[in-house]
């Protein structure tokens, strides 16, 4: 990780769910977002919600968010 994270220059949104989600471990991914340079790190807490509609709102407020910066 710290070989490739200098040369990451990218904007980047890291969407979690911490309270279910079982394949990602929620300190790495914590961290890989500290890692990051340009990241942003948002928690949905549950799987439902990222299936849901507000993931679409969620990244459309980051890319607007993005637009203005």
């Amino acid at each position: 990780m710290t070989l490739l994270q200098p040369k990451i220059k990218n904007r980047i949104l890291i969407i979690a769910a911490s309270q279910d989600d079982k394949m990602h471990n929620l300190k790495e991914t914590k961290k890989i977002s500290g890692l990051l340079e340009n990241s942003e790190y948002l928690d949905l807490k549950t799987s439902e919600k990222m299936d849901s509609p507000l993931v679409i709102t969620e990244i459309r407020n980051y890319i607007k968010k993005m637009e203005i910066i």
